[in-house]
């Protein structure tokens, strides 16, 4: 599932992707072909909500959003996501092929008024330390993540990983 376009910055505020709701779905084994696939991917969308799914066995990250800006600003008009009530488990299994780096939940980049919240994270035992229940990664901020649960996590692993500012 796809929200928004890559390099979202240079694209006029009138076509930037707005209002998308992802809900109630069953989402499995994406990217046997493209192993850096992500199962949700929100890239510079205003008002994705992602809701209520059933997220498994992707090859990379399960849900991801991100936005590509060189001078790490929001573009106008970006944020407002909601990702709430999800399972997501066995996000990335391709890391046997090298694909790495990621998370069941990720971000990456400005998102005002969003809220991650009340997401059941399960089963974080990928081979690879770079792999995180919940990455909050470089410019993440202005957005609250609040009453999610990380079960099944493999002695010695983090659930959470935050990266400053670069």
């Amino acid at each position: 599932v796809l929200g928004g376009h890559w390099g979202e910055t240079s694209i006029p505020n009138q076509e930037i992707c707005t209002n998308t709701i992802v809900a109630n779905n069953v989402i499995r084994n994406t990217g046997m072909d493209f192993m850096a696939a992500t199962a949700i991917d929100n890239l510079g969308h205003y008002g994705f909500q992602v809701l209520h799914n059933d997220v498994a066995d992707s090859q990379y990250m399960g849900i991801h959003q991100r936005i590509y800006a060189p001078n790490l600003k929001a573009a106008a008009g970006q944020g407002g996501s909601v990702i709430s009530f999800n399972r997501v488990s066995l996000a990335n299994v391709g890391q046997r092929y090298g694909v790495s780096d990621g998370a069941y939940i990720y971000t990456h980049g400005i998102w005002p008024n969003s809220v991650i919240q009340g997401n059941d994270i399960n089963d974080l035992n990928c081979p690879m330390k770079d792999t995180f229940g919940m990455y909050f990664d470089n410019n993440s901020y202005g957005l609250t993540a609040i009453s999610n649960v990380m079960r099944n996590v493999q002695p010695g692993r983090i659930g959470y990983n935050f990266v400053r500012a670069l």
